[in-house]
């Protein structure tokens, strides 16, 4: 990725100090490469996308999120892997803790204290049962963390490679499946709702159907864990758990597993009809505004959308 040739607005932040940061960009061997988050931004402000995904760019706003869901991240992943709790709190302490503590308040949901006591109750409720079973899991895990490039298109000579990270690819009935860990605010019915058609999920699957051939990939899970703020009142009692909230905070922590997910033929098709002139256009947005920040609004007379109609 290019680096910056001007100061960051105000209201922005990167996401990852560079060189670090893995979004959008061309390649050192001369391919470009894009990932899902990247393209579903992009239908909806095509602009946004390539500040956040081609810049690394971010609302301050919404880094905390980020970062603590990047934790979560890293922390599952070292437990799935088989490393010993503290170990993988470790983990998470050195990817959030820090900058957390200067960035977010105590009291928020998003405060490194908070998420880190859901992420250790999430990691103490999956404990590890051999053969790659994980308690509360209806698929046994395979493998965990796996980077993956698939060629996508080609524009102005260019390869366009769809790039990502399963976090982790199980066996259900049979075949594959890729699952995906989602840390959110509030989990409800209108979030689990939204991964039956998602894009990104799509995608997925369709690079995973390119990757694994010895089995059919099935389709994915949704991890879901909620990110909200634990009880803690000394006074009150949950009605619950017969005790004050300070005594069963922990006990608040919510998670759930989405899925089946399944894409058929049509459902993958229709999204390669919609990812590849998006992937086109990014490109060309990315290669036009290259570094320089100034440019990016006055390009095509301000945003573009590409593969749907701007009305």
């Amino acid at each position: 990725m290019n680096s910056l040739s001007v100061s960051n607005p105000p209201h922005m932040t990167l996401v990852e100090s560079s060189p670090g940061w893995g979004g959008i960009g061309m390649g050192a061997d001369g391919k470009f490469r894009i990932d899902g988050s990247a393209l579903k931004a992009g239908y909806k402000c095509s602009t946004a996308a390539t500040l956040r995904y081609g810049w690394g760019l971010t609302a301050k706003a919404e880094k905390a999120a980020l970062l603590a869901g990047t934790a979560f991240h890293k922390a599952a992943a070292e437990h799935l892997l088989g490393v010993e709790l503290s170990q993988a709190l470790w983990h998470f302490d050195t990817i959030y803790k820090d900058w957390a503590q200067v960035n977010v308040a105590a009291d928020d949901k998003l405060a490194w204290m908070n998420t880190r006591l859901i992420t250790q109750k999430w990691i103490e409720a999956h404990p590890l049962e051999g053969e790659g079973a994980v308690r509360g899991w209806p698929f046994a895990v395979t493998h965990v963390e796996v980077p993956f490039e698939v060629p996508l298109t080609e524009v102005d000579g260019v390869e366009v490679l769809f790039v990502g990270r399963m976090d982790v690819a199980g066996e259900y009935l049979g075949g594959y499946v890729v699952v995906d860990h989602k840390t959110t605010g509030f989990i409800n019915a209108m979030w689990t709702d939204q991964w039956a058609m998602d894009g990104q999920v799509t995608g997925y699957i369709w690079a995973a159907r390119q990757l694994l051939r010895d089995k059919p990939v099935v389709g994915a899970f949704i991890n879901g864990v909620q990110f909200s703020k634990l009880p803690n009142d000394g006074a009150r009692k949950c009605k619950d758990h017969g005790v004050k909230y300070a005594e069963c905070g922990p006990m608040h922590a919510k998670w759930e597993v989405v899925g089946l997910l399944e894409r058929n033929a049509v459902m993958v098709e229709n999204w390669l009809a919609e990812a590849v002139p998006m992937a086109q256009g990014l490109y060309r947005l990315w290669k036009q505004a290259g570094a320089d920040m100034e440019v990016l609004p006055q390009l095509h007379g301000g945003d573009v959308h590409w593969g749907v109609p701007v009305v």
